[in-house]
C-alpha cells in the first residue's frame, strides 16, 4: 500500500511539474506573439547643415511605390488619370490619351536625377503611344496640355524633362528636398528642413 501511495505522489508531482512547464512555455509563446521583435525601418538621421534643423529620411522603391499608389487613390477631389511606378532603373509613367476619338495608352520612361535645390528631375528616356514609339518632345507636350498633373509637376517638352518640385513641399513647418535617388542600389533619401 505504501508503494501505491508513493507511485501516486510521484505521478502527481510529475504531472504538476509538466503542467507548470507547459504553462511557462505557453506564456512565453503568447508573449512572443503579442510582442514581436521590432524590425529596423527607414532611419531618420540628424544632420546639421547651415545651422538649420535638418533630417534625412531614407526609403526604398517599394515604399515609394506604395506611397504613390495610396496618394493617387486618396486624391478624390481631382480626377488623376495616370499611373506612376518606380522600377529598378527607371520611372514609368502611364496615361491614356484621346487621339482621333480613340483612347490610347501612352507610356513614358524617365531616368531620375537630383537637382542642386532638392527637386527631382526626370529625364525622358523613351515614349510609346499604343505600340508606336514616338519622339519625346511631342508626347510630353501632349501630356502637358491634356493631362491634369499635380501643381508640383512641371513638364518641359523641349528639354525632354519633367520637374518634380519637391523643394516646394511644406508640411508641419518642414520643407523637403531630394538628397539621393539611386534606383540601382535601391536608396532614396529625402531631406527635411525646419
Amino acid at each position: 500500500m505504501k508503494e501505491d501511495i508513493s507511485k501516486w505522489w510521484k505521478y502527481a508531482c510529475l504531472t504538476l511539474l509538466s503542467l507548470i512547464v507547459m504553462f511557462v512555455v505557453g506564456v512565453f509563446i503568447i508573449f512572443n506573439q503579442l510582442f514581436p521583435e521590432v524590425e529596423q525601418t527607414s532611419p531618420i538621421h540628424f544632420i546639421d547643415q547651415d545651422s538649420e534643423v535638418a533630417f534625412t529620411v531614407s526609403t526604398n522603391r517599394e515604399q515609394i511605390n506604395q506611397w504613390i499608389k495610396s496618394e493617387l487613390a486618396s486624391n478624390e477631389q481631382e480626377t488623376l488619370d495616370f499611373y506612376v511606378e518606380i522600377t529598378e532603373n527607371q520611372i514609368l509613367f502611364e496615361t491614356y490619351l484621346t487621339i482621333l476619338w480613340r483612347t490610347t495608352k501612352a507610356e513614358v520612361t524617365f531616368v531620375p536625377e537630383v537637382a542642386p535645390n532638392g527637386d527631382l528631375l526626370l529625364q525622358q528616356q523613351s515614349v510609346q503611344v499604343g505600340n508606336l514609339p514616338l519622339p519625346g518632345e511631342q508626347v510630353l507636350q501632349m501630356i502637358d496640355r491634356h493631362v491634369e498633373l499635380p501643381k508640383l509637376v512641371t513638364v518641359y517638352p523641349d528639354q525632354r524633362l519633367v520637374r518634380l518640385a519637391v523643394s516646394e513641399l511644406e508640411f508641419g513647418g518642414f520643407t523637403f528636398g531630394v538628397r539621393q535617388f539611386d534606383l540601382e542600389n535601391n536608396i532614396i533619401e529625402f531631406m527635411m528642413r525646419q
